[in-house]
């Protein structure tokens, strides 16, 4: 095996490390191993040591006139040998492997020979440590362990060689944070001995586009395989190339046709109704027990109208599985359609399962929300924006619940408490065009914040602008459409300042990228 491997899970970046990951499916397997010369190797070699001790020894003396020349040649060749024995036992006691394995909730960790096993319930915590390497020139690298019955139990470690002490946090943090939400545990985060705090930990991890850049450098080392096709596909999807994410989606079918992933990705992808159908039945006929292929045909069958066909699709997924994500997709599919009591049981269950997870407190708050606008029951208002406090509380500065929270207090006219939200996902996120245009639409409901407005529409069109245009029809046309709206929005606060010319311009700019977006 070579020294350095790599992990191939998407949440880690591409990296010099110590083990092979193996499995990676987190909620249902996970197989992590660190292995060492093998013990096979070193006990056949215990064995013939002292054979072949004896065979050159006793050579070594027959040939010899000197005994002591030969006993001191003799000496070396057994220390040699010895060696050869010690160093791979040595080794493989430093081996190990830790299964996780959903279907019987257990950990089972080997360090050596010995072999542990403990059940989910033990799971205390999650830590990503630093340490430090060397002393003159400092490097810092980092481990992810879990505390299982008072044990540490290390899963990998990373060979990051980096200067800064804090970098192997940002590499490490999102994997950590999904195991952590898998087992509904605290994850915590250690920088040289000292525990960083929540807030300390906002804005880490990485980006979208971080991670396309990470399937892209797998496909590359992995090149002419199923695999390295299906990276390169989620990749340019990643990255809203849609069409060179076909593709590769294509290729990855190619190379193995028992593959249901990149099927459902051909269908969702594909601006073809029909051609989303046949992958779905597609990848049904490969794998009848597909919980993506049965979520992708119940929201195909509701797309095409048949809201009682898709249902069963959806219901039937939740009976095979019934997990945060079958309960998640049909609730978001009731949302979708405006059924809010049947989406508020589904959140509700999903939360029930996992409730560290912040994503579905912020669906079921934007069911709720959607319900009061309806039902205009303040009681329903309450729920909602304590459900994205809730999430708020669980994702740390997500700017994205701040956001679907101010949205909330829109509705409800408490425009300043909406307004600080919009201001907080700035913050956090301060190149989000999408916060600039949604507080300088709050500015307006306001009704007497035109000038703030203008400022914050301004920002928005000049961060849309920058955006490099995509290739892909479909995503081509949503995002000048996006730009326009900006000019829209930027003309009307210009009109309420009293400068009609320039909100005439900005009308004009709007109607040309409308156009540009309907050819």
């Amino acid at each position: 095996m070579p020294e350095h491997q790599m992990i191939d899970v998407p949440e880690v970046d591409f990296m010099s490390v110590t083990e092979n990951v193996s499995d990676w499916r987190i909620g249902k397997r996970v197989v992590i191993q660190r292995p060492k010369l093998s013990i096979a190797l070193g006990c056949g070699m215990l064995l013939a040591v002292p054979l072949i001790g004896l065979v050159i020894a006793g050579f070594v003396m027959g040939y010899s006139e000197n005994f002591y020349q030969a006993f001191f040649i003799a000496a070396l060749i057994g220390a040699g040998l010895f060696a050869l024995v010690v160093i791979p036992f040595s080794r493989s006691n430093r081996s190990r492997e830790t299964v996780i394995d959903w279907s019987d909730e257990t950990i089972r960790f080997r360090h050596g020979l010995r072999w542990q096993t403990f059940p989910f319930a033990e799971i205390q915590r999650i830590c990503v440590q630093t340490k430090q390497i060397g002393n003159e020139t400092p490097t810092y690298d980092g481990i992810v362990e879990i505390e299982v019955a008072g044990n540490q139990l290390p899963l990998f470690e990373i060979l990051s060689s980096t200067e800064d002490p804090s970098q192997p946090v940002d590499i490490l943090l999102d994997v950590a944070r999904r195991l952590a939400d898998a087992w509904s545990v605290p994850c915590e985060v250690y920088v040289l001995g000292k525990r960083l705090e929540e807030q300390e930990l906002e804005g880490r991890g990485r980006s979208p586009e971080e991670i396309a850049q990470k399937y892209m450098t797998l496909g590359s080392l992995a090149s002419g395989s199923a695999m390295s096709a299906d990276y390169r596909g989620q990749s340019d999807e990643a990255a809203e190339h849609r069409e060179e994410a076909i593709f590769y989606y294509m290729q990855a079918n190619k190379l193995d046709p028992t593959l249901t992933e990149p099927l459902l990705a051909i269908g969702r992808l594909s601006p073809d109704e029909a051609h989303r159908e046949m992958a779905v039945q597609a990848a049904l006929q490969l794998n009848p027990d597909s919980i993506p292929a049965l979520i992708e045909q119940g929201r195909s069958l509701l797309m095409e109208g048949l809201e009682e066909e898709g249902f069963a699709a959806l219901s039937q997924a939740v009976e095979k599985e019934p997990s945060v994500t079958t309960f998640h997709a049909r609730g978001q599919s009731y949302l979708l359609l405006e059924r809010y009591r049947e989406a508020h049981a589904d959140f509700s269950k999903a939360i029930e399962l996992d409730p560290q997870d912040a994503d579905n407190y912020s669906k079921r708050g934007e069911c709720l929300a959607d319900w009061y606008k309806d039902a205009r029951d303040d009681d329903l208002l309450k729920q909602a924006l304590a459900d994205f406090d809730r999430a708020i509380e669980l994702g740390g500065e997500n700017s994205t619940y701040r956001i679907e929270r101010a949205r909330v207090l829109l509705t409800a006219d408490r425009f300043d408490e909406a307004i600080a939200d919009f201001s907080r996902g700035v913050a956090v996120d301060p190149d989000s065009f999408y916060s600039y245009s949604q507080r300088g639409q709050a500015y307006l409901d306001a009704g007497h914040y035109a000038q703030e407005a203008e400022r914050d529409f301004t920002k928005a069109v000049e961060l849309l602008e920058k955006q490099p245009r995509t290739t892909d029809a479909i995503m081509r046309r949503t995002q000048l459409m996006g730009i326009a709206f900006a000019y829209r929005s930027r003309a009307e606060a210009r009109r309420q300042l009293g400068r009609p010319q320039q909100a005439d311009d900005d009308i004009q700019r709007a109607i040309e990228l409308e156009v540009e977006a309907d050819e």
